[in-house]
Protein backbone atom coordinates (compact mmCIF):
# COMPACT_ATOMS: atom_id res chain seq x y z
CA UNK A 1 0.00 0.00 0.00
CA UNK A 2 1.17 3.69 -0.79
CA UNK A 3 -0.32 7.05 0.42
CA UNK A 4 0.68 10.20 -0.94
CA UNK A 5 -0.40 13.48 0.36
CA UNK A 6 0.42 17.05 -0.55
CA UNK A 7 -0.63 20.09 1.28
CA UNK A 8 -0.59 23.89 0.48
CA UNK A 9 -1.34 27.18 1.99
CA UNK A 10 -1.13 30.68 3.57
CA UNK A 11 2.57 31.90 3.85
CA UNK A 12 4.02 29.80 1.39
CA UNK A 13 3.73 26.93 3.47
CA UNK A 14 4.23 23.31 1.96
CA UNK A 15 3.08 19.60 3.70
CA UNK A 16 3.68 16.71 1.82
CA UNK A 17 4.09 12.79 2.53
CA UNK A 18 5.03 9.74 1.45
CA UNK A 19 3.81 6.09 3.32
CA UNK A 20 4.80 2.43 2.16
CA UNK A 21 3.17 -0.55 4.14
CA UNK A 22 2.84 -3.81 3.47
CA UNK A 23 3.35 -7.50 4.94
CA UNK A 24 4.92 -10.26 3.59
CA UNK A 25 4.58 -14.33 4.19
CA UNK A 26 1.31 -12.95 6.82
CA UNK A 27 4.35 -12.46 9.26
CA UNK A 28 6.10 -9.72 8.94
CA UNK A 29 5.12 -6.34 8.41
CA UNK A 30 7.18 -3.17 6.93
CA UNK A 31 6.19 0.61 7.13
CA UNK A 32 8.25 3.22 5.58
CA UNK A 33 7.27 6.82 6.15
CA UNK A 34 8.66 10.58 4.96
CA UNK A 35 7.42 13.78 5.13
CA UNK A 36 8.39 17.21 5.22
CA UNK A 37 6.72 20.37 6.27
CA UNK A 38 8.06 23.92 5.08
CA UNK A 39 7.26 27.90 5.28
CA UNK A 40 8.53 30.47 3.44
CA UNK A 41 7.75 33.54 6.04
CA UNK A 42 5.69 33.70 9.74
CA UNK A 43 4.03 37.07 9.72
CA UNK A 44 6.60 39.86 10.33
CA UNK A 45 8.16 40.54 13.30
CA UNK A 46 8.36 44.29 14.45
CA UNK A 47 11.83 45.95 15.49
CA UNK A 48 11.24 47.90 18.52
CA UNK A 49 13.69 50.79 20.45
CA UNK A 50 14.04 53.09 23.46
CA UNK A 51 15.44 56.17 23.42
CA UNK A 52 19.36 57.08 24.57
CA UNK A 53 21.66 59.96 24.38
CA UNK A 54 24.17 60.71 22.19
CA UNK A 55 25.71 63.38 20.32
CA UNK A 56 26.14 63.85 16.22
CA UNK A 57 23.48 62.13 15.24
CA UNK A 58 22.22 61.61 12.01
CA UNK A 59 18.16 63.07 11.37
CA UNK A 60 16.07 60.42 9.84
CA UNK A 61 12.13 59.81 9.33
CA UNK A 62 10.91 56.42 9.02
CA UNK A 63 9.88 56.06 13.18
CA UNK A 64 6.67 54.84 14.30
CA UNK A 65 4.86 55.36 17.80
CA UNK A 66 3.75 52.36 19.39
CA UNK A 67 1.20 52.31 22.54
CA UNK A 68 1.95 49.80 25.04
CA UNK A 69 -0.51 48.43 27.44
CA UNK A 70 0.61 50.87 30.22
CA UNK A 71 0.66 53.90 28.41
CA UNK A 72 4.23 54.44 27.49
CA UNK A 73 5.81 54.32 23.90
CA UNK A 74 7.42 51.87 21.86
CA UNK A 75 9.10 52.83 18.61
CA UNK A 76 9.10 50.78 15.24
CA UNK A 77 11.97 51.23 13.15
CA UNK A 78 11.76 48.02 10.92
CA UNK A 79 10.68 44.49 10.60
CA UNK A 80 12.48 41.15 10.79
CA UNK A 81 13.27 39.41 7.81
CA UNK A 82 10.39 36.88 6.81
CA UNK A 83 10.77 34.08 9.21
CA UNK A 84 11.13 30.53 7.55
CA UNK A 85 10.69 26.73 9.15
CA UNK A 86 11.81 23.57 7.57
CA UNK A 87 11.30 20.19 8.78
CA UNK A 88 11.24 16.73 7.74
CA UNK A 89 11.11 13.37 8.89
CA UNK A 90 11.87 9.45 8.28
CA UNK A 91 10.28 6.65 9.82
CA UNK A 92 10.90 2.86 9.48
CA UNK A 93 8.91 0.24 11.73
CA UNK A 94 9.30 -3.87 11.16
CA UNK A 95 7.01 -6.05 12.81
CA UNK A 96 6.70 -9.71 13.33
CA UNK A 97 4.73 -12.31 14.51
CA UNK A 98 5.96 -15.23 15.58
CA UNK A 99 3.21 -16.67 16.44
CA UNK A 100 -0.53 -16.26 18.16
CA UNK A 101 0.82 -15.66 21.09
CA UNK A 102 4.29 -13.68 20.30
CA UNK A 103 4.59 -10.70 18.39
CA UNK A 104 7.77 -8.00 18.56
CA UNK A 105 8.35 -4.61 16.89
CA UNK A 106 11.17 -1.91 16.14
CA UNK A 107 11.01 1.41 15.15
CA UNK A 108 13.17 4.40 14.36
CA UNK A 109 12.58 7.60 13.65
CA UNK A 110 14.46 10.72 12.69
CA UNK A 111 13.67 14.30 12.86
CA UNK A 112 15.53 17.35 11.52
CA UNK A 113 14.28 20.63 11.43
CA UNK A 114 15.87 24.19 11.35
CA UNK A 115 14.29 28.20 10.89
CA UNK A 116 15.80 31.31 10.32
CA UNK A 117 14.94 34.70 9.00
CA UNK A 118 15.19 36.65 5.33
CA UNK A 119 16.91 40.03 5.37
CA UNK A 120 15.30 42.63 7.40
CA UNK A 121 13.55 45.77 6.14
CA UNK A 122 14.61 49.04 8.08
CA UNK A 123 11.59 51.75 7.95
CA UNK A 124 14.33 54.93 8.18
CA UNK A 125 15.73 56.85 5.66
CA UNK A 126 18.18 59.72 6.24
CA UNK A 127 18.41 63.32 4.06
CA UNK A 128 19.07 61.81 0.82
CA UNK A 129 16.47 58.90 1.06
CA UNK A 130 18.47 56.22 1.96
CA UNK A 131 17.49 53.18 4.45
CA UNK A 132 19.32 53.56 7.97
CA UNK A 133 19.96 50.82 9.68
CA UNK A 134 23.34 51.72 11.72
CA UNK A 135 24.84 54.44 14.08
CA UNK A 136 22.85 57.17 16.55
CA UNK A 137 20.14 58.58 14.69
CA UNK A 138 17.30 61.32 15.50
CA UNK A 139 13.81 62.27 14.83
CA UNK A 140 11.26 64.24 15.92
CA UNK A 141 8.43 62.45 17.63
CA UNK A 142 4.81 63.48 17.38
CA UNK A 143 4.79 65.25 20.83
CA UNK A 144 7.90 67.60 19.22
CA UNK A 145 10.52 66.38 20.88
CA UNK A 146 13.83 65.38 19.38
CA UNK A 147 14.68 61.50 20.22
CA UNK A 148 17.80 59.73 19.83
CA UNK A 149 18.12 56.06 19.32
CA UNK A 150 21.24 53.74 18.36
CA UNK A 151 21.19 51.00 16.11
CA UNK A 152 22.89 48.59 14.70
CA UNK A 153 22.44 45.72 12.47
CA UNK A 154 22.40 43.23 15.17
CA UNK A 155 18.82 44.86 16.02
CA UNK A 156 17.30 43.43 12.90
CA UNK A 157 18.59 40.33 12.70
CA UNK A 158 16.69 37.06 14.09
CA UNK A 159 17.95 34.44 15.85
CA UNK A 160 18.40 30.74 13.75
CA UNK A 161 17.72 27.77 15.39
CA UNK A 162 17.49 24.17 14.60
CA UNK A 163 17.15 20.38 16.24
CA UNK A 164 18.14 16.92 14.82
CA UNK A 165 16.46 13.78 16.89
CA UNK A 166 16.53 10.31 16.41
CA UNK A 167 14.49 7.64 18.38
CA UNK A 168 14.72 3.98 18.55
CA UNK A 169 12.02 1.61 20.08
CA UNK A 170 11.35 -1.98 20.53
CA UNK A 171 9.08 -4.42 22.46
CA UNK A 172 7.73 -7.74 22.58
CA UNK A 173 4.44 -9.03 23.87
CA UNK A 174 3.89 -12.86 24.89
CA UNK A 175 0.90 -14.75 26.26
CA UNK A 176 1.67 -17.87 27.88
CA UNK A 177 -1.47 -19.31 28.33
CA UNK A 178 -5.05 -17.51 29.31
CA UNK A 179 -3.75 -16.45 32.81
CA UNK A 180 -0.61 -15.01 32.17
CA UNK A 181 1.12 -12.64 29.20
CA UNK A 182 4.22 -10.35 29.35
CA UNK A 183 5.25 -7.49 27.48
CA UNK A 184 8.62 -5.96 27.31
CA UNK A 185 9.71 -2.40 25.77
CA UNK A 186 12.77 -0.32 25.81
CA UNK A 187 14.54 2.78 23.77
CA UNK A 188 16.73 5.26 23.45
CA UNK A 189 15.34 9.05 22.39
CA UNK A 190 18.29 11.09 21.46
CA UNK A 191 18.82 15.07 20.45
CA UNK A 192 21.67 14.66 18.11
CA UNK A 193 21.51 18.92 18.65
CA UNK A 194 19.05 21.38 19.61
CA UNK A 195 21.29 24.67 18.75
CA UNK A 196 20.31 28.23 17.89
CA UNK A 197 22.42 31.11 17.39
CA UNK A 198 22.56 34.85 18.67
CA UNK A 199 24.63 37.25 16.49
CA UNK A 200 26.68 39.74 18.31
CA UNK A 201 26.08 43.19 18.42
CA UNK A 202 28.89 44.04 15.63
CA UNK A 203 26.98 41.51 13.28
CA UNK A 204 25.44 42.14 10.13
CA UNK A 205 23.43 40.46 7.78
CA UNK A 206 26.43 38.73 5.95
CA UNK A 207 29.19 38.37 8.74
CA UNK A 208 29.92 39.25 12.37
CA UNK A 209 30.58 37.27 15.79
CA UNK A 210 28.34 35.86 18.28
CA UNK A 211 27.44 33.16 20.29
CA UNK A 212 26.21 29.21 19.47
CA UNK A 213 24.35 27.29 21.88
CA UNK A 214 24.27 23.73 21.22
CA UNK A 215 22.19 20.96 23.62
CA UNK A 216 22.81 17.19 23.51
CA UNK A 217 20.12 14.48 25.34
CA UNK A 218 20.33 11.22 25.66
CA UNK A 219 17.30 9.44 27.25
CA UNK A 220 17.64 5.37 27.79
CA UNK A 221 14.55 3.68 29.17
CA UNK A 222 13.64 -0.06 29.65
CA UNK A 223 10.16 -1.62 31.16
CA UNK A 224 8.89 -4.98 31.59
CA UNK A 225 5.13 -5.69 32.46
CA UNK A 226 3.76 -9.24 33.12
CA UNK A 227 -0.12 -9.78 33.98
CA UNK A 228 -1.45 -12.87 35.81
CA UNK A 229 -5.36 -13.50 35.89
CA UNK A 230 -6.19 -16.32 38.01
CA UNK A 231 -10.14 -16.66 38.65
CA UNK A 232 -11.49 -13.07 39.76
CA UNK A 233 -7.84 -11.35 40.36
CA UNK A 234 -5.95 -9.27 37.71
CA UNK A 235 -2.61 -8.95 39.39
CA UNK A 236 -0.05 -6.56 37.92
CA UNK A 237 3.88 -6.59 38.13
CA UNK A 238 6.42 -4.30 36.53
CA UNK A 239 9.75 -2.78 36.57
CA UNK A 240 10.72 0.58 34.99
CA UNK A 241 14.30 1.97 34.27
CA UNK A 242 15.35 4.93 32.70
CA UNK A 243 18.84 6.82 32.45
CA UNK A 244 19.48 10.27 31.07
CA UNK A 245 22.37 12.36 29.88
CA UNK A 246 22.18 16.10 29.37
CA UNK A 247 24.76 18.87 28.27
CA UNK A 248 25.03 22.12 27.26
CA UNK A 249 26.99 24.78 25.90
CA UNK A 250 27.69 28.40 24.86
CA UNK A 251 30.69 28.54 22.58
CA UNK A 252 31.88 32.42 20.91
CA UNK A 253 31.88 32.11 17.60
CA UNK A 254 34.03 34.38 15.08
CA UNK A 255 30.68 34.29 12.19
CA UNK A 256 27.09 34.06 13.43
CA UNK A 257 26.30 32.54 9.76
CA UNK A 258 28.85 29.83 10.28
CA UNK A 259 29.09 27.01 13.26
CA UNK A 260 32.23 25.33 11.97
CA UNK A 261 34.95 27.45 13.86
CA UNK A 262 34.76 28.00 17.48
CA UNK A 263 36.84 30.88 19.26
CA UNK A 264 36.03 29.78 23.15
CA UNK A 265 33.27 28.17 25.29
CA UNK A 266 32.24 30.67 27.44
CA UNK A 267 29.93 28.48 29.32
CA UNK A 268 28.48 25.35 30.40
CA UNK A 269 26.75 22.97 32.01
CA UNK A 270 25.39 18.68 32.36
CA UNK A 271 24.55 15.97 34.57
CA UNK A 272 22.88 12.39 34.24
CA UNK A 273 20.04 10.78 36.36
CA UNK A 274 18.78 7.36 37.06
CA UNK A 275 15.31 6.48 37.62
CA UNK A 276 14.39 3.34 38.33
CA UNK A 277 10.59 1.00 40.06
CA UNK A 278 9.36 -1.59 40.84
CA UNK A 279 5.42 -2.09 41.29
CA UNK A 280 2.78 -4.77 42.03
CA UNK A 281 -0.64 -4.25 41.91
CA UNK A 282 -3.70 -6.18 42.40
CA UNK A 283 -7.06 -5.94 41.40
CA UNK A 284 -9.68 -7.77 42.96
CA UNK A 285 -13.58 -8.40 41.85
CA UNK A 286 -15.34 -9.42 44.96
CA UNK A 287 -18.98 -9.78 43.57
CA UNK A 288 -20.22 -8.31 40.58
CA UNK A 289 -20.48 -4.75 42.12
CA UNK A 290 -17.96 -4.70 44.37
CA UNK A 291 -14.26 -4.12 43.16
CA UNK A 292 -10.73 -3.77 45.33
CA UNK A 293 -7.41 -2.44 44.29
CA UNK A 294 -4.36 -2.66 46.09
CA UNK A 295 -0.62 -1.93 45.60
CA UNK A 296 2.63 -0.94 46.04
CA UNK A 297 5.62 1.18 44.70
CA UNK A 298 9.47 0.94 45.07
CA UNK A 299 10.99 3.89 43.15
CA UNK A 300 14.53 4.98 43.60
CA UNK A 301 16.26 8.34 41.70
CA UNK A 302 19.86 9.30 41.29
CA UNK A 303 21.46 12.52 39.66
CA UNK A 304 25.10 12.38 39.54
CA UNK A 305 28.12 13.98 37.63
CA UNK A 306 26.52 17.26 37.68
CA UNK A 307 28.75 20.65 36.49
CA UNK A 308 28.01 24.00 35.84
CA UNK A 309 30.72 26.83 34.42
CA UNK A 310 29.26 29.60 34.19
CA UNK A 311 32.45 31.71 32.57
CA UNK A 312 35.27 30.44 30.66
CA UNK A 313 37.45 32.11 33.17
CA UNK A 314 35.84 29.95 36.10
CA UNK A 315 36.67 26.49 36.54
CA UNK A 316 33.32 24.58 36.62
CA UNK A 317 31.13 23.73 39.73
CA UNK A 318 30.84 20.28 40.26
CA UNK A 319 27.81 19.05 41.92
CA UNK A 320 27.33 16.13 44.58
CA UNK A 321 25.65 13.20 43.88
CA UNK A 322 22.05 13.02 45.44
CA UNK A 323 19.64 10.07 45.73
CA UNK A 324 16.61 8.69 47.26
CA UNK A 325 14.15 5.93 47.39
CA UNK A 326 10.43 5.92 48.22
CA UNK A 327 7.65 3.30 48.77
CA UNK A 328 4.36 4.19 48.57
CA UNK A 329 0.96 2.35 48.40
CA UNK A 330 -2.19 2.49 47.67
CA UNK A 331 -6.32 0.53 48.90
CA UNK A 332 -9.31 1.64 46.46
CA UNK A 333 -12.54 -0.16 46.32
CA UNK A 334 -15.12 0.83 43.73
CA UNK A 335 -18.74 -0.14 44.24
CA UNK A 336 -21.35 0.23 41.33
CA UNK A 337 -24.89 1.12 42.59
CA UNK A 338 -26.84 0.54 39.58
Amino acid sequence: ELELDGQYGSLDTTNYSVHYADRFFRRLGVSLGYQRFQSGGYQDQFVLKTPTTGANAIPVTGVETLPTTTGGINYLIGQYGNEWFNQKSYRARLEYTFSPKTFASIQYFHENRGGGYDAYTTNLRNAAGSPVSSGLVSFTDPSGITRILSLSPSNFIGSPTGASTNTYQAQILHTFNEQWSVRVQGGIIQTLNQWYITPAANATLVSGGGSYTPQTTRATYGSAQAIWTPARNEITFGTDARHDAAGIVVENVPSYTSRDFVNTVSSSAGGKSINESAYVQDQLQISPRFTVVAGGRFDYWRTYNGSNQVSALLPPTLYPDRSTTAVTGRVAGNYHLG
